[in-house]
């Protein structure tokens, strides 16, 4: 169990200062984002809010990996990553590894092109090994349905649902971990596997410890 968290919600989508919009995905010349929102939004007409945000969740993270070994990717070079993933979309060959907060803000630029509101969520907290730090970025996306903020974890490809609704990260930190799960698709719960076989963890755990303060 860690003992302490963190948490820092940067550039929600709609912010107006020039110093926010320089800190989103698209501030510069988005090219490869544009492509890649292409490929990510085909045959997404008519879908439901929920439906739409699950198939962008999905395309990011099937389309990419998170091995053990490093990035090669800073995580503000969206461009340069964007256009790694256009050439495994278009061409096939290997997937680009990608960690949390790249999948993050390829999801979060995505989304922006499909008229969806979202903000970016770090998490930070102490590390197994004392004087370590870990960390997780993720989004949260605003339905327009309920007016409510909700989780969308490309990285582990999942959302948090308490068996009713979706759940933000206000929600889940006052909730005790046994009333709600990680959810994917219709399949929810902490016993969850991987999505992928080269994934770096098996089940969620790893992502619950974040949230038990």
């Amino acid at each position: 169990m860690r003992s302490a968290m963190a948490l820092i919600i940067t550039a929600t989508v709609g912010c107006t200062s020039t110093e926010e919009r320089q800190n989103q995905p698209w501030a510069t010349d988005p090219v490869a984002q544009n492509r890649l929102s292409v490929s990510a939004l085909e045959d997404t007409q008519g879908m439901t809010f929920h439906e739409l945000v699950d198939h962008v969740r999905s395309f990011i993270h099937d389309n990419s990996r998170h091995p053990v070994e490093p990035s090669p990717y800073g995580t503000q070079d969206v461009e340069i990553y964007a256009e790694a993933m256009n050439a495994f979309v278009e061409d096939g060959g290997v997937a680009p590894i990608l960690y949390c907060g790249h999948r993050a803000r390829l999801l979060m630029s995505v989304l922006h092109r499909a008229g969806v509101q979202s903000r970016l969520v770090n998490l930070l907290t102490n590390g197994a090994a004392p004087g370590t730090v870990e960390g997780h970025v993720f989004l949260e996306t605003l339905s327009p349905d309920s007016g409510l903020w909700e989780i969308v974890d490309a990285d582990f490809d999942l959302f948090y649902s308490d068996g009713h609704k979706r759940l933000s990260l206000r929600d889940i930190i006052a909730l005790p971990t046994t009333n709600y799960g990680p959810c994917r698709a219709d399949v929810c719960g902490w016993t969850l596997s991987a999505s992928t076989p080269d994934e770096f963890t098996v089940d969620y755990m790893y992502s619950r410890n974040f949230y038990v303060v």
